[in-house]
């Protein structure tokens, strides 16, 4: 997993998150949560797999199993060539909408989503105003899910990771700041709502990362002195998550299967 992220670090690609530390060890206790409960996928997409570090790891974490990967960022495709050629993963990568894929129908036993669905139609988002908003959002949501349902196979797993939380307390800082924040964030009951409305049985949802992850957009001096204590962070945060403040987390987790 280290070589995969030096990787990445020594070709500059997406530094803020690449860099990290504590990204790394979440993707990494993802994967290993992923492992328990599908132990031998012969088909996995990643879907929204940007440029493709998450893929890289999943892909020496289930070494056997045939992965797509999909991202509509065109920006995006040099990263996959390289990786191809130096890393050489078992990873097919593929340009394309994650609400239409035009892959094959009831192919995948594993589809994951790292921060994909809170991105879909953003570029339109702000042309709309209060309700309207909304009912645009849910609509571009809803076609990716429905499409996820399509590629699933019988009882196939939906694993959303990064999933923004309504009530984080780091999305509502940053909004007042020039920091990045999402403009669609989620609530356990409206990602609840939504997957069981387009045919998903969700089975668990839970609060992650009271603190933030990818603190290297604080610069380097901040992002480094943050990284070296990471595993201190770690420990109060698994504290926090035994408290009522997990609520405030940055992210939602969700576990779903195919009805």
């Amino acid at each position: 997993m280290n070589e995969i992220q030096n990787w990445f670090i020594k070709n500059n690609i997406n530094i803020h998150q690449t860099k990290s530390d504590r990204y790394l060890i979440s993707t990494i206790k993802i994967l290993d949560n992923l492992s328990k409960l599908y132990t031998n996928p012969k088909q996995i997409l990643d879907i929204g797999c940007g440029y493709g570090y998450n893929t890289c790891l999943l892909s020496k974490y289930f070494p056997d199993a045939k992965i797509d990967a999909i991202d509509y960022g065109k920006e995006k495709t040099k990263t996959w060539t390289k990786i191809l050629a130096e890393i050489r993963p078992n990873i097919r990568f593929k340009f394309g909408d994650a609400r239409n894929t035009n892959l094959p129908t009831e192919k995948y036993d594993v589809i994951i989503m790292w921060g994909l669905l809170e991105h879909l139609g953003e570029e339109q988002f702000l042309k709309y105003k209060g309700k309207m908003q909304r009912n645009y959002a849910e609509a571009q949501e809803a076609l990716c899910l429905k499409e996820i349902h399509r590629l699933l196979k019988n009882k196939g797993i939906l694993y959303i990771c990064y999933l923004p939380n309504e009530k984080s307390w780091i999305e509502n800082l940053t909004k007042h700041t020039k920091l990045y924040s999402h403009k669609i964030k989620f609530t356990p009951s409206r990602i609840s709502n939504l997957l069981a409305t387009n045919g998903f049985l969700p089975t668990k949802i839970s609060y992650e990362h009271f603190f933030p992850s990818l603190y290297f957009i604080l610069g380097k001096y901040i992002g480094g002195s943050l990284n070296r204590i990471s595993p201190l962070i770690n420990s109060i945060e698994g504290l926090i998550r035994m408290t009522p403040l997990k609520k405030y987390s940055q992210d939602l987790e969700i576990i779903a299967y195919k009805k």
